[in-house]
């Protein structure tokens, strides 16, 4: 299979391009794996098999592959494909996601060895996602042209191809200072974030295996980039911040997917707020 094909597959789809990575990881996988052995006779249950097959995937990934491969399958060979039969249920939402405390965030921060290159490199990027909800694709692709430390804010294509602003802190504008000084001496491209041995851009993966082993050595535990957008939501609704502000903070455009950022949101968190120990505490003698 011309890889051409699959290149102008997606391009035929309006999707944002990390949907097109995914789906198009998923495809390669299925043209090189099954594909070339008589797609004619390839019906749903063989469909179900290969994808039952990867034990790596999970609920979610096995969804996403399902809807992949049929857009695939439609795209070359029509409606009638027998294999467009197969329809794997969305799983359900978890009621609980991933996020830190502030006590996490902490210990997470004071874990970097500073007196290193890496360690600045690595305060900086923690920083910034946990201040900005930044996505693991938006920090791998921030380019030095659009990073602003006077201004602390930055430009960066987000989730569905336009540019948005981000804002960060004071801290986080210092952490990142401290980062570019070396990172003056290493890059060997335009990217914020680099390695520090080939001063080549991080990739997406690169930064997922980094952030993975931040939470195993700093005690934090299992630990994604993603998690670090909840923490934005969930921390900065705690401390007050008005949900349209949040919203414009985390360049969300929809109120229902900013509150499903909340999940992580505990019980024990709204004890600061209950009226009854309020007016006890006003009545007290």
């Amino acid at each position: 299979m011309n890889t051409d094909t699959i290149s102008d597959f997606l391009a035929s789809h309006e999707w944002a391009q990390e949907t097109k990575n995914k789906y198009g990881h998923v495809v390669r996988r299925f043209v090189a794996e099954v594909e070339d052995d008589r797609p004619d006779v390839f019906g749903p249950a063989a469909l179900l098999e290969w994808i039952s097959s990867h034990d790596t995937w999970g609920p979610y990934t096995r969804y996403y592959a399902n809807f992949a491969v049929a857009h695939w399958l439609r795209y070359r060979y029509g409606d009638d494909h027998p294999a467009l039969a197969l329809r794997i249920k969305r799983p359900k939402k978890s009621p609980k996601k991933r996020s830190l405390n502030f006590e996490q965030v902490d210990q997470l921060l004071a874990y970097f060895d500073t007196s290193t290159p890496k360690g600045r490199r690595d305060l900086a990027m923690a920083c910034l996602f946990i201040d900005t909800g930044l996505r693991v694709s938006e920090v791998a692709r921030l380019s030095m042209d659009y990073l602003f430390l006077e201004e602390r804010e930055l430009s960066v294509i987000v989730k569905g191809g336009r540019w948005e602003i981000a804002r960060y802190s004071l801290y986080t504008a210092a952490c990142i200072a401290r980062w570019l000084a070396d990172r003056e001496n290493i890059a060997k491209c335009n990217r914020v974030f680099v390695g520090i041995r080939t001063g080549r851009k991080m990739t997406r993966e690169g930064i997922q295996t980094n952030v993975a082993k931040w939470g195993r050595d700093s005690g934090v535990g299992k630990l994604s980039p993603h998690d670090f957008r909840r923490t934005f939501a969930t921390l900065g609704t705690i401390l007050g911040g008005p949900t349209w502000v949040m919203m414009v903070g985390g360049r969300w455009r929809h109120h229902e997917t900013f509150y499903s950022y909340l999940r992580s949101i505990s019980l024990e968190q709204i004890d600061p707020y209950s009226p009854v120990m309020a007016v006890m505490k006003n009545n007290r003698r």
